[in-house]
This record gives C-alpha cells, structure tokens and sequence, in this order.
C-alpha cells in the first residue's frame, strides 16, 4: 500500500465528533438537558457534502438550542448501524437526526436537511 494519510473532515468548533467508541445511551440521556442533533455524513459523497454545507452556514440559528454532534459515516459505520437500531430509525446517508428528552422529535435526510425545519419540531 502507499501509506496514503488518512484527511480528517473540517467541522464547525462546536460540533462533536461521534466514534466506534461513543455511546447511544449516553447521547440519548444528555438529551434530557438539551436536544442533540446528530449529522451522519459520508465524506465521499456530493449529496452529502451540498447537506454538511447548508448545516455549517446556518449553524449560527442553532446554536443555542441544539448539541450537534458529527458522526463520519465511512469511518464509523458500525456507530452509525448501533445509532439506527437504537433509536429505532432507518439509516440514511446524509441524515439529521434530533433527539429531545430520550426520543427522536426529527428525522431528515438529503435535500430535506435544514435547520429551520428541524428547530420548528423542537
């Protein structure tokens, strides 16, 4: 192999980054305190990345209403499969998920991915 290094997707400062290692339980009970956004994105998809972009412009509207949370879809799969199944939804490739008080109040996917929408479900 060529040892080509791994490029580490940009994010806003704010969001978090989501792992293998990441608990559901964790977020799902953090949602209590406040709602968690959660943004499954795959870094070699244009659809995907057209969704990350709108997210990242209109973050300032957000920003204190929502935890975001970043999960990188091709190097965290098995997360995002345990995020599915836990939360009782079917994956989707870009998707935005919100969570308040332990259950999911949004779901969205490509296209249908905005803040505007997202927030009115809070």
């Amino acid at each position: 192999m060529w040892g080509i290094a791994k490029r580490e997707e940009s994010i806003p400062s704010n969001w978090k980054r989501i792992t293998n290692d990441s608990s559901t339980a964790e977020i799902i009970e953090r949602s209590n305190e406040q709602p968690i956004a959660i943004f499954k994105h795959s870094t070699r998809c244009s659809r995907s990345a057209s969704a990350k972009e709108r997210l990242e412009e209109d973050y300032e509207q957000a920003e204190s209403q929502l935890t975001v949370l970043y999960l990188d879809l091709l190097e965290n799969r098995a997360m995002s499969d345990r995020i599915a199944a836990d939360l009782k939804i079917i994956h989707q490739s870009p998707q935005f998920i919100i969570i308040k008080n332990g259950r999911v109040v949004y779901a969205a996917s490509h296209e249908a991915i905005s803040y505007s929408k997202a927030l009115s479900s809070l």
